[in-house]
């Protein structure tokens, strides 16, 4: 929220390009720019997070637990770490 009350509220004194937000005359030029970076960040999580666990799931590292081997699971993994 606080990337897009930039682009809503910005003082064009106190922007790098001088333009003011949305509520305050400034038109869309501001807000735009702000929805781009919000999408553009957006974009990079989903792709970096996909990668990663495609990654994972390769080397056999990303498990899913499912309830009934709950147990079994935990029970190795602390006798894991008492070791």
């Amino acid at each position: 929220m606080g990337t897009l009350s930039v682009g809503l509220l910005g003082q064009a004194e106190l922007t790098l390009n001088k333009k003011a937000g949305l509520f305050l005359g400034g038109g869309f030029d501001l807000l735009g720019i702000q929805i781009l970076g919000v999408v553009a960040i957006a974009v990079f999580n989903v792709g970096f997070s996909f990668l990663m666990f495609s990654g994972l799931k390769a080397l056999g590292h990303l498990c899913v637990i499912i309830q009934d081997n709950f147990e079994q699971f935990l029970s190795q993994f602390f006798s894991k770490i008492k070791d």
